[in-house]
């Protein structure tokens, strides 16, 4: 569970994923409050790993989506700015070649972005989908910011061990309490997470 995020968050299980693409509509942002930031992104992550992301960040100070990768550091690509409510072909990949593990964004089958990140193993890797606003401080209550109607259609996800990408909605949610908290699947909160046929809307009820 990410903190400091109202989110919707989705993994699936520790079962070897290394490849997650979909149709993504970004959505429509508004009234944002201060440190408040916009993110749609894809990630991988294996347990005790603090794993890697990418996807499309909202730039606040000059209002525009900017491609993103995180492994180990965040790389952005400032000359390839989207709009809201454009509807893009995002897919990001795992691999290993030669010795070295790579991590790619491509976004309309080009390849936008690389990172670099070593598995223990690729057996074991999650794979996740995520809308959210971030705001550090977040208290559960006091984001301002709206992000509404971004969609995801046609979520495939592949295997390590396979060529093929086989639809997301085959595999079960992962969520774990420990006893304190939520892991895995959320909605934070539920007061924030709205949806309606088919999209994910962000706002405040």
């Amino acid at each position: 569970m990410q903190e400091n995020n109202s989110n919707c968050f989705n993994p699936i299980g520790f079962n070897g994923f290394d490849g997650i693409q979909a149709d993504v509509t970004l959505p429509n942002v508004s009234n944002l409050g201060s440190g408040e930031q916009p993110w749609v992104y894809f990630g991988f992550e294996a347990s005790g790993d603090s794993g890697v992301e990418a996807g499309l960040s909202y730039q606040t100070g000059n209002p525009r989506w900017l491609p993103f990768i995180r492994a180990g550091g965040y790389q952005y690509k400032p000359d390839l700015p989207f709009s809201d409510g454009n509807t893009l072909h995002i897919k990001t990949y795992v691999k290993s070649s030669s010795g070295t593990d790579y991590f790619k964004l491509e976004i309309d089958y080009d390849v936008i972005l690389t990172g670099y990140h070593e598995w223990s193993s690729f057996s074991s890797i999650s794979v996740k989908r995520v809308t959210s606003i971030a705001r550090n401080g977040f208290n559960g209550s006091n984001i301002n910011g709206e992000s509404r109607n971004q969609k995801r259609t046609n979520t495939t996800v592949s295997k390590y061990n396979s060529d093929y990408y086989y639809s997301f909605s085959n595999y079960d949610l992962w969520s774990y309490w420990n006893g304190n908290m939520w892991f895995g699947t959320v909605d934070c909160t539920s007061d924030y997470i709205h949806r309606s046929s088919g999209a994910i809307s962000i706002y405040k009820s």
